[in-house]
This record gives structure tokens, sequence and C-alpha cells, in this order.
């Protein structure tokens, strides 16, 4: 079976002080277990919030792309739009001119068939 004392005995006389160099509390490879012990949880720790900071920009730096995609479609929308009322207006106005010309045309020939008239009768 296992001992139920410490990994390495600290001499002890009554009535004298302790000096630094022996420890007295616990041996010294419990201390230097326990010394390992907590530079992994540091140092997995540290590495959890690198992790997390790592994740977090990551995440940041996905969300601004996608809104800058989105500025961009916004973007190509409104000059779409706009390109879409330019060629509208251009129809319209070719439209017009049409209209105009017709309309001059038609003029034209009822006074010749005025003028065509007026010949006739005299």
């Amino acid at each position: 079976m296992y001992s139920a004392g410490p990994y390495a005995w600290v001499q002890y006389v009554p009535g004298e002080p302790i000096p630094r160099s022996r420890p007295n509390k616990g041996s010294v490879k419990g201390r230097k277990e326990n010394k390992r012990i907590a530079q992994r949880k540091a140092f997995i720790l540290s590495e959890k919030k690198k992790r997390k900071a790592q994740f977090a920009e990551s995440k940041k730096k996905k969300a601004m792309e996608r809104i800058e995609r989105k500025m961009a479609a916004v973007a190509r929308e409104k000059a779409w739009a706009e390109r879409l009322k330019e060629l509208q207006k251009l129809e319209e106005e070719k439209k017009a001119v049409a209209r105009e010309k017709a309309w001059a045309e038609r003029l034209k020939e009822l006074q010749k068939l005025e003028e065509e008239k007026k010949a006739a009768m005299a």
C-alpha cells in the first residue's frame, strides 16, 4: 500500500527556527509539482484567451466584410436604378421627338391638301 506521509521529510528540531532553505509546508517535490500544475493551468488559460481573441477578431472581420458586401450591393442597386431612370428619360425624349416629327409631317400633309384644294378651286 501507499504511505500516508509526505514526499520528503523536513528536518525539524523542536525549539530551533526552520531555515528558509528548508520548506516548512510540504515537500520540495510537492512544491515543484504544484508549480508545474499552476504553470500548466496558466498556459492553458492564456491559450484559451488567445483563441477567444482570435475568434472574436475573425468574427468581427467577417461581419465587416459582410457589411461591405451589403453596402456594395446597395451602391450597385442605386447605380442601376439611376441608370434605369436615365434610360427611361432618354426613351421618353426619343418618343417625344418622334411624336413631334409625326405631327410636323401630318401638318405638312394637311397644308399640302389645303393648297391643293385652293388650287383646285381657283
